[in-house]
C-alpha cells in the first residue's frame, strides 16, 4: 500500500484521481462536485468535442502504458487494457479513462 507521503509526492507531478461519472455529478442538479466540469452538460460537450476531433485524429487516444505514468490512482482502481485513455484537447489538465463495457468515465485532474 502506498503511504500518504509517496502518494503526495507522486501526485505533485501527476494527474490525481477525482472520481467517476457516477459519483462526481449531483443527480438532482447535474452540477459537478469538483473542478474540471461545471455540470453534466459541460462534461457532455467536452466529451462530444473530443469524440469529433478523435474521428479525424485517432492519435489523440493514449495507450494504457502511455496513460499510467501521467496519473496517480488508488491501488484498487484497476485500469484495464481494453479501456480508452485520453485527455481533452485544449484542457490538458483533465485526463480520462473510459470503461466502454460499464459506460463509466474515470477522471483525473492535474493542477
Amino acid at each position: 500500500m502506498k503511504s500518504f507521503k509517496n502518494f503526495y509526492l507522486e501526485s505533485i507531478h501527476s494527474a490525481v484521481y477525482m472520481g467517476n461519472c457516477t459519483n462526481l455529478f449531483d443527480s438532482d442538479t447535474g452540477e459537478c462536485s469538483v473542478g474540471g466540469f461545471q455540470d453534466v452538460s459541460d462534461f457532455g460537450a467536452k466529451e462530444e468535442s473530443f469524440r469529433e476531433e478523435a474521428e479525424e485524429n485517432p492519435n489523440l487516444f493514449l495507450s494504457r502504458e502511455e496513460f499510467l505514468p501521467l496519473i496517480s490512482k488508488p491501488e484498487d482502481l484497476d485500469l484495464k487494457e481494453n479501456w480508452e485513455y485520453y485527455f481533452y484537447p485544449g484542457e490538458r489538465n483533465i485526463y480520462v479513462a473510459y470503461d466502454p463495457e460499464e459506460d463509466i468515465h474515470y477522471f483525473f485532474w492535474k493542477d
